[in-house]
């Protein structure tokens, strides 16, 4: 794992260069304008590291003391200190960077598909839930249909039971009364 560089805010390095907050935010612009890339955090404010306080520090040596424009001393500094954030100090790190880049890109396509494998697997359940309530439901009807049906046969044949007694005692006391009155 890399070393992790401490990083710096505009009012520590205008300290440590003894400038105004202004001018170092006018030796960024210069020296972005020609290429020299910062660290940005929130609201494009620049994070410096160390290598970028040496760019800044021999900046202000070739404008201060050798009197160089500030276009000058950019290039200076660019040619010198190469493109900052993205110079020969971070390849390494770039390269990491974009194999764990490559790597969650795959990561991400096999979570992709594992998420459409189970989309399809929640469907295919989903049916045969579907089917099955269907199948049940048809059976619950069909029950209660020949509940129903047994129902009327059962009291169809109460009926006719208790009926069919009465003509029994009818003609069983006709014929007591005939063997009597004769």
């Amino acid at each position: 794992m890399s070393e992790i560089e401490k990083a710096y805010w505009n009012h520590e390095v205008s300290r440590y260069l003894d400038i105004g907050e202004s001018t170092l935010r006018k030796w960024c612009i210069e020296l972005e304008k020609n290429g020299y890339i910062f660290i940005k955090g929130a609201k494009d404010s620049r994070a410096f590291t160390d290598h970028d306080l040496k760019a800044l520090n021999y900046f202000k040596q070739l404008t201060k003391v050798k009197k160089h424009t500030k276009e000058q001393a950019a290039i200076a500094v660019v040619g010198r200190y190469g493109r900052g954030g993205v110079d020969d100090r971070t390849t390494s790190n770039q390269s990491g960077n974009n194999r764990s880049f490559e790597s969650l890109e795959k990561k991400i396509e096999e979570l992709l598909e594992y998420q459409e494998k189970q989309t399809q697997f929640n469907e295919k359940i989903l049916e045969k839930l579907e089917n099955q309530e269907k199948y049940i439901k048809d059976l619950i009807e069909k029950r209660d249909r020949l509940l129903k049906e047994k129902t009327r046969d059962y009291q169809e044949e109460d009926v006719t039971s208790a009926e069919v007694p009465k003509k029994k005692k009818t003609s069983k006391q006709k014929i007591i009364k005939e063997i009597f009155e004769t």
